[in-house]
């Protein structure tokens, strides 16, 4: 039997929606801890993204690591890499949002 192009294409999307499936358990770890510790009243984070997997050797913690930031900032956080596989993830504009004032418009009407 030959090889066919096809067949690769199949364990390329095996692979792929593997290591997605691997990146939505880490992000669901991530948010998981972010509440815990926004119960606890503190607006930051540091997170270890985890050197390897389990299972899967072909495991990449730098592109985890891209794949949370970029997960991450769509929300709204901000995200800081730091050496050795560690993330800072701030969310402290909600702080400056639930405490920022209101400011009240009018308007004149000149008739």
């Amino acid at each position: 039997m030959v090889l066919s192009v096809k067949e690769l294409c199949g364990d390329s999307l095996r692979r792929y929606q593997n290591d997605i499936q691997i990146y939505k358990t880490l992000i669901h770890d991530v948010s998981e801890k972010i509440r815990k510790r926004h119960q606890e009243g503190k607006f930051n984070i540091v997170y270890r993204v985890p050197n390897m997997v389990f299972g899967n050797p072909r495991y990449n913690s730098a592109h985890a690591s891209y794949h949370i930031m970029k997960e991450m900032i769509k929300g709204g956080f901000i995200v800081i890499p730091n050496e050795h596989n560690h993330l800072y993830i701030d969310w402290s504009v909600v702080k400056k949002l639930m405490f920022q004032k209101k400011k009240e418009v009018t308007f004149c009407l000149d008739r």
